[in-house]
């Protein structure tokens, strides 16, 4: 920051080293002093699940598989979400694969936020909030897709028939959660 600026300089390092700026602080979770898990009266469980690298990939048409510990979520032509960690020997391949034509990889974690909704009713929840389908038929476990709810843009990933992955850009997070939350705390779970 230059001279005048009106913003008081912020340390990057922490006195033993540590990276201690506001991303860091940020990525430590929107949500702080809140609840960060709410039980539903039917099972329902809305939580932040621990924290792993989100990585999007653009220009990718093949993503070797094994390269990838976690989550692969294609969100259109040659445009992937992958949650977890990406080797380096897979980096290599994804950015050496002759389908792949100057691909994009970028670490997106301290952008997005990410949270699980779990439990018998974790379908109906959600659907009261996207234009999807989520009955396990036309919405089947490995299947996600970018999309809104209640406007609120999100990627919305089945990890089984009554587990869900939410990820939105990290200025929405406040209000999906807020919205989830008492929607899962309500009686009959909507």
């Amino acid at each position: 920051m230059g001279e005048g600026s009106g913003r008081e300089h912020v340390p990057t390092r922490g006195p033993g080293g540590e990276r201690r700026d506001e991303l860091s602080a940020w990525r430590q979770s929107p949500l702080t002093g809140r609840d960060r898990d709410v039980h539903g009266h039917q099972g329902e469980r809305l939580y932040v699940p621990p924290p792993a690298e989100m990585t999007w990939l653009e220009g990718v048409d093949e993503l070797p598989a094994g390269d990838v510990v976690v989550t692969r979520i294609p969100l259109g032509p040659g445009a992937w979400l992958v949650i977890g960690d990406m080797t380096a020997a897979g980096r290599q391949r994804i950015e050496t694969a002759p389908g792949n034509v100057d691909p994009l990889i970028v670490d997106v974690r301290d952008g997005w936020f990410r949270l699980r909704l779990e439990g018998p009713g974790a379908a109906d929840i959600l659907q009261s909030g996207v234009d999807l389908d989520l009955h396990p038929a036309a919405w089947p476990p490995g299947r996600g897709a970018p999309t809104a709810y209640r406007e609120i843009p999100i990627i919305l990933y089945a990890r089984a028939a009554d587990c869900f992955e939410v990820c939105t850009p990290r200025s929405y997070a406040r209000c999906l959660w807020d919205w989830l939350a008492d929607a899962v705390a309500a009686p009959g779970g909507v």
